[in-house]
């Protein structure tokens, strides 16, 4: 995936959270499907739940 991707994914999963019922949230924690990466100095983790992707957590990371 290429950065802007990346960018869109956390901004997507971010508005989930926020904007939507937190059921669907707890569940993606408990069994949502993890994608790991590095996008512009942070570790993101993002959880999939029924095909909605949700901020797990999100570190930064040391240069």
């Amino acid at each position: 995936m290429n950065d802007l991707a990346l960018g869109k994914l956390v901004i997507l999963a971010d508005g989930n959270y926020r904007h939507g019922p937190r059921w669907p949230a707890f569940m993606a924690l408990l069994f949502g499907r993890a994608e790991c990466f590095s996008h512009l100095g942070r570790a993101c983790t993002i959880r999939w739940w029924k095909g909605q992707p949700y901020p797990t957590t999100i570190k930064e990371v040391a240069p």
